[in-house]
């Protein structure tokens, strides 16, 4: 297995709910929003279809408002819920390249074998000794949901001069 590091690594935590506190930065049309995660919570659940593993994600990301280089006003709840959706798209996106290099190397990192034995005990017992080849080929879906609560930051940009 090669190591994960840098967004890779993260990732691996945000599916382990092993993350605290962690900034994401996000692009906007002049500058960037940071957004740090204050609380991860995610969730596995397990399932056989057609003799096969199937693995859902579910994760909550509770986030805050930490600095930006924006002009956006953050007292408009629309303006949050772009960020809300830009955050998770990008996590996804990291998390879904994670979980396909784990893949390809054939290592469940994340414990989805663990809680496939819990929910399909029969299942696992019968197929444990093929687990890497099987997880390698195991469909994930993958929801992310991202709340940003509001900062102590100014909710009106500063003009520019």
């Amino acid at each position: 297995m090669r190591w994960l590091d840098g967004e890779t690594a993260r990732a691996a935590q945000f599916v382990t709910s092993k993350v605290k506190n962690t900034p994401v930065v996000l692009p906007c049309e002049r500058g960037n929003v940071t957004i740090n995660t204050i609380g991860v919570k995610s969730k596995m659940l397990t399932a056989i279809h057609h003799e096969k593993p199937v693995i859902h994600t579910d994760i909550n990301v509770m986030g805050e408002l930490l600095e930006t280089s924006c002009e956006i006003n953050l007292s408009d709840p629309r303006v949050l819920k772009k960020f809300e959706k830009k955050m998770e798209n990008v996590l996804k996106k990291q998390i879904k390249r994670t979980i396909s290099i784990t893949q390809k190397e054939k290592s469940d990192i994340f414990g989805f074998g663990d809680a496939l034995s819990r929910t399909n005990p029969v299942y696992w017992r019968q197929n444990k000794k093929n687990w890497d080849n099987l997880y390698s080929d195991a469909q994930v879906s993958l929801k992310v949901h991202v709340d940003i609560i509001n900062s102590g930051l100014r909710m009106e940009p500063y003009e520019s001069k």
